[in-house]
């Protein structure tokens, strides 16, 4: 039996959200991490999922949570999965006071399309799919600040950083943006792209 712990940054995982008091956030934090670890737990016989919390300010405070230092070549599934069983636990639990702007992006992994899946005209939906690969992506977004919100802490493949950069709250290819010799970004070229959703999907899947 292998221990995974999921390091979370109980001062971010709300940011923005209508919360009482800053105790109310803290339990939320708290309850949501540990049930998603208890599901974690359930459905993978060979592991045991564990919770760890930090607070803002600590060094090695994940932006919102992290397993990277816990996981083995091999394991990255468990990135995808814990993600997925977090999303679940958000949408049924009573972790914060919600608006509809807040409600949690779907996304899933399967060959065929899932029946969500361009089911609301108001929302985003992106996919990256190469015939009935068992690996293609589906995802909704309530909009654009969620996808950007969801991609800045999600989207980590070398293809991905590679090809596209996020300055200032928006998605910019890197090709269109100019930088001086200490690595800054001191300008944006004229008519650069801005938030290329399906290019960001398109990136980060393996395909």
């Amino acid at each position: 039996m292998k221990t995974i712990t999921i390091q979370y940054n109980i001062d971010n995982q709300f940011g923005g959200c209508d919360l009482e008091n800053n105790e109310h956030e803290t339990e939320s934090a708290q309850a949501l991490y540990k049930e998603a670890c208890e599901l974690m737990s359930a459905n993978n016989d060979n592991y045991t999922f564990t919770p760890d919390e930090f607070v803002g300010s600590h060094p090695a405070a994940p932006n919102v949570w992290s397993i990277e230092e816990n996981i083995e070549q091999g394991e990255e599934w468990i990135r995808d999965e814990f993600q997925r069983t977090l999303e679940d636990v958000m949408s049924q639990g009573d972790f914060w006071v919600i608006s509809k702007s807040d409600l949690p992006m779907r996304y899933t992994q399967k060959s065929n399309k899932p029946e969500w899946y361009n089911s609301d005209d108001s929302k985003l939906y992106y996919s990256a799919t190469s015939g009935s690969s068992p690996f293609n992506e589906w995802y909704e977004f309530s909009d654009e600040k969620q996808a950007v919100d969801y991609i800045r802490v999600n989207f980590t493949s070398q293809s991905f950083l590679d090809h596209m950069v996020i300055h200032e709250g928006q998605i910019y290819y890197d090709e269109d943006l100019k930088w001086n010799d200490d690595g800054e970004i001191e300008d944006i070229a004229n008519g650069a792209i801005k938030n290329d959703l399906q290019a960001a999907v398109d990136f980060e899947s393996r395909f």
